[in-house]
């Protein structure tokens, strides 16, 4: 098991203190499994990576050496393939996680922005079905013109939650708190800032905890800024950034492990009741082939496999039909795709410039390929579906040259990290900064006639907001069965 070590000596002092080695400080001990951004229940990259059925036999070796709570720091409801497909003519909307984390034990989650890609409706069936406890500190509902808790099987969903650690006769209380940032700001949700609704969390639990704890979706930005706001935290477990970093601030740290379970947080939090102090032992642990698959989580993946296969059938296609062979890994990995130009994103532009006529160029949201792996061997339509598990059309407009140096500044540049990160077609970039278009400088009075996502044409993605402003028409495709972006690439695929 490949595994990194960080140690932090007395990361949090909740009080000035000397942690000596007397018998009387004895420290309680406890460990916190964290996981953030998990929207996938099996392994990835051929079985090598990732995988809950792995975490969950990680989770029963770490029960053997100190008591064990498990986080996930938000966004797992929802994007995912299986998440889109629907049983009965129902989505399944995050069932499939709901039931997978209810059978690895988990204990509390904090909303992510993606839990309300979900409908009300939908989102209040998977909360009710939970086993875990929704931790929502800053996030609520708002109905009938009031902001108002979320609920749980019609329970308030607590500010904050006290945890009890008990070793023999010795115990002391963890308190957790739940942050998620403002992303999406859908009618039924409501969002109080980070501060103001930390202060109340907490004081809702005042004089029942020692150590409090924040389980956070934020930027690494935002979660940097919050923690050295916060000296009162000895860790925040953030979620949000898909890559794992562990940022020190001059508080404590702000811990992020990889999207879809590819490593994990290994926490080990040490509580000297003398002193009031802590010590704390942050583990990235890789999530590999190397940790056997814990029996009762895998049944339950193997089974939502079988409903997915089942479902991607009825909607027509042939999930194990091969589309293409390569000896190239095509990268779909968040953090190369978020970051830089990838051949899996070259491509996809390049099928829809063959499949939509009369383009100039093609911008593809990264945020659009939710993969998070990389393709190589026999490439199938399974392999396209979950590549894109939204789908839906590309949609074309004309836009000013001036226009569209500003667009792809802000794509290229400013949402470097980010789901608005743009994978391109046709453009490259001169050695002044500028951007070109089939090798030639943008004029700023031209028209040119553009390809991009429904949804960024909805101005839904970071930054990009302006893309509202124009008018859009969704062309045929070429040759694909129909203009959905999994439909071109497949059929370009095919041809390569």
């Amino acid at each position: 098991m490949k595994r990194y070590l960080f140690l932090l000596a007395a990361v949090a002092c909740l009080a000035a203190c000397d942690s000596g080695t007397t018998e009387e400080q004895a420290p309680l001990k406890v460990i916190i499994l964290q996981m953030n951004d998990v929207y996938e229940i099996a392994p990835l990259e051929g079985g090598e990576s990732g995988g809950l059925a792995r975490v969950a036999t990680l989770k029963k070796q770490l029960e053997a050496e100190a008591p064990v709570i498990s986080v996930l720091s938000g966004d797992f409801l929802s994007p995912s393939l299986l998440g889109t497909l629907r049983v009965d003519g129902k989505k399944i909307a995050g069932m499939q996680m709901v039931e997978t984390l209810n059978a690895l034990g988990l204990d509390y989650v904090t909303f992510g922005n993606h839990e309300f890609d979900l409908d009300q409706e939908d989102l209040q069936v998977r909360i009710d079905s939970a086993d875990f406890t929704w931790i929502s500190s800053n996030t609520f509902a708002f109905e009938e013109g009031k902001m108002q808790p979320f609920t749980q099987n019609d329970e308030p969903l607590p500010l904050a939650v006290v945890h009890p650690v008990a070793q023999g006769p010795n115990a002391f209380n963890l308190a957790f708190i739940g942050i998620c940032l403002p992303f999406n700001q859908e009618d039924f949700v409501r969002y109080t800032s980070y501060d103001s609704a930390t202060q109340v969390a907490l004081a809702s639990v005042q004089g029942q905890y020692q150590v409090p704890l924040a389980i956070t979706h934020l930027n690494w930005v935002e979660d940097t800024a919050y923690a050295n706001r916060h000296p009162q935290f000895p860790l925040i477990m953030g979620g949000h950034d898909h890559e794992h970093m562990y940022k020190i601030t001059k508080n404590g740290p702000v811990a992020k492990a990889d999207a879809n379970a590819k490593t994990v947080y290994v926490h080990r939090l040490s509580y000297y009741p003398n002193g009031d102090s802590t010590h704390l032992e942050s583990e990235l642990v890789y999530i590999t082939d190397s940790i056997a698959e814990d029996s009762a989580v895998a049944q339950v993946v193997a089974r939502w496999e079988e409903i997915g296969t089942k479902a991607i059938n009825e909607m027509g296609y042939d999930p194990d039909k091969v589309v293409m062979e390569t000896e190239t890994p095509l990268d779909g990995r968040e953090a190369t795709i978020r970051n830089e130009p990838t051949n899996l994103g070259r491509l996809s532009t390049a099928a829809v410039m063959d499949q939509i006529t009369g383009l100039d160029l093609v911008l593809l949201n990264s945020g659009s390929i939710r993969l998070d792996d990389q393709l190589i061997g026999k490439i199938t339509m399974y392999d396209i579906l979950r590549t894109f598990p939204y789908g839906g059309p590309m949609v074309t407009t004309s836009m000013k040259g001036s226009d569209l140096q500003e667009i792809l500044k802000i794509g290229l540049e400013t949402n470097v990290g980010m789901g608005g990160y743009l994978q391109t077609g046709n453009v490259s970039k001169a050695d002044d900064g500028s951007y070109l278009i089939g090798g030639e400088a943008i004029q700023p009075g031209k028209m040119y006639q553009v390809a991009v996502t429904s949804f960024m044409s909805g101005g839904g993605e970071s930054n990009l907001g302006m893309l509202r402003n124009y008018t859009y028409t969704t062309p045929n495709a070429r040759t694909a069965a129909k203009n959905d972006i999994r439909d071109v690439v497949a059929t370009y695929m095919e041809g390569l």
